[in-house]
């Protein structure tokens, strides 16, 4: 079973691209892709995220971290579901049950609402999930940046 060490360096549980290396005279973890930092504890075995809004465990599983809310996930998927399924159907429930007159100016909104009422969940839902996982965002958009700026560096030196 491998074990958690602060002499080692392992693959970031959060971002999946950066690598983990413990902080000199702390108990800590910082990955230098996403700059998360994670406290560890030996004697479980246990990573936990330490700068997230969201509490997040994970435990090391070979060479994958698996993580331990893993129960939690699937009771803010069914909620994410329910969030986007229920008012989406009251409002199509609405425009169905009290349709508007066929030749009346503003026939269109009741559709233009039960799409609108289902876009909008859908981004509140995304918000609530990037949260949740802690997309870096500004370290995606550095490295796309990077790696933009090399291609083009090297097609410049190539003509």
């Amino acid at each position: 079973m491998p074990t958690l060490d602060y002499s080692q360096t392992y693959s970031c549980p959060l971002c999946l691209r950066g690598e983990i290396r413990a902080f000199p005279l702390m108990d800590a973890f910082g990955c230098d892709f996403c700059r998360h930092i994670f406290s560890a504890n030996l004697e479980e075995q246990v990573l936990d995220l330490a700068d997230g809004q969201v509490p997040r465990r994970w435990y090391r599983k070979g060479n994958q971290w698996i993580t331990k809310d893993q129960e939690t996930f699937w009771g803010y998927g069914l909620f994410g579901l329910i969030l986007i399924i229920l008012p989406t159907a009251i409002v199509a429930l609405g425009a169905y049950c009290f349709p508007p007159l066929p030749n009346s100016p503003l026939s269109w909104l009741p559709k233009l609402w039960v799409v609108l009422t289902l876009i909008f969940h859908l981004i509140f839902l995304s918000w609530l999930a990037s949260l949740y996982f802690q997309f870096p965002f500004a370290s995606y958009f550095r490295l796309f940046q990077e790696r933009f700026h090399l291609v083009n560096f090297r097609d410049d030196n190539n003509h």
